[in-house]
């Protein structure tokens, strides 16, 4: 199958985050997905979880002129549950339109003339399955999919009920641990980026941090070395006084390479403990921080960059692991 070089699959979290009503992550969201320069796709997947279930919207040739005879704008709801489907679109054209507006790409009138559809696709026939389904829409779409969409022409040749079987399902998500550990360069339909810890080398050290990045760091924390009393949503100063004695620091590298900290003690020098982390980490040619970032008014950001740059090089050297 053709390698289809212009699409990207946005981070789960995303839509949840930009529909947020307790908190505004709109203009976070937004601006992460034009940093990943969404409008230049022709095909953007972005996973929606709403009301405690999985949809599937596929944005198509999303930058594009309305005009285009080749590469039609539209837009595509898969739901695996059309009982409890409620209608999405309004919030789907604001958040559409809200990519325009910052992307100074298209007026907001003409986010109102782009297609918008919600085919029949096969059914779930259980309460449970459909975060399988959106990743088997996305398998799917992207093997039947043409690589230049037009909606005159090529909807709904295959978006039907009778898309897949249910054998074709079960096949899918039996085989699915296996598909998750197939080398990038054996996938059909991978985007060959740079890795993840080159990204997160090239950020710049006094970006504003973002609620989102220190969310993700924290959960990771918590996974990696049971640090349980550190809150989910830690506060500034909270997140801060979590790490400023260097235990969970030392204790979270002493997980991904083991003994790179010979002793981790509490009595210990806080500055001790936090310099062999440092130190450990530039070995390791992953960005760091100052000592200083960890007191108050300190940059927090390139804490959470340092960490993140941590995650990125652990999954990828897991990775590396399973592949030997």
């Amino acid at each position: 199958m053709k390698r289809r070089l212009s699409s990207l699959c946005v981070d789960p979290m995303w839509f949840y985050l930009y529909m947020n009503k307790e908190r505004d992550y709109k203009e976070d969201v937004v601006n992460w997905m034009l940093r990943d320069e969404s409008l230049t796709k022709g095909y953007v997947y972005v996973p929606i979880c709403h009301s405690n279930h999985w949809n599937l919207l596929i944005l198509c040739n999303i930058g594009e002129s309305m005009e285009s005879n080749t590469k039609s704008p539209c837009m595509f709801l898969l739901d695996s549950l059309h009982k409890r489907e409620e209608d999405m679109e309004p919030t789907i054209r604001k958040f559409v339109s809200h990519l325009y507006k910052n992307g100074e790409k298209k007026e907001q009138e003409e986010v109102l003339n782009i297609p918008y559809k919600v085919p029949k696709v096969p059914q779930q026939k259980d309460a449970s399955k459909c975060g399988y389904y959106i990743l088997y829409f996305i398998y799917r779409f992207v093997l039947d999919s043409p690589d230049d969409f037009n909606i005159n022409k090529d909807y709904s040749g295959f978006m039907t009920e009778d898309w897949f079987t249910q054998d074709d399902f079960d096949s899918f998500c039996q085989n699915l641990p296996d598909i998750c550990k197939t080398p990038d360069n054996e996938l059909p339909n991978v985007v060959t980026k740079p890795s993840i810890v080159e990204e997160e080398k090239l950020r710049r050290a006094a970006s504003p941090l973002s609620f989102y990045e220190k969310v993700q760091a924290t959960a990771w924390l918590r996974n990696m070395v049971g640090a349980r009393d550190f809150p989910a949503e830690p506060s500034e100063e909270e997140f801060r006084l979590a790490l400023r004695d260097g235990l969970i620091l030392c204790n979270l590298l002493n997980k991904i390479v083991i003994g790179t900290v010979p002793k981790v003690v509490e009595a210990q020098n806080v500055y001790t403990q936090i310099a062999f982390f440092l130190v450990s980490v530039e070995d390791m040619r992953l960005p760091t921080f100052d000592l200083s970032d960890l007191e108050e008014g300190g940059n927090s950001a390139k804490i959470v960059g340092c960490l993140l740059a941590l995650k990125s090089y652990n999954e990828e050297k897991q990775g590396a692991g399973a592949r030997i």
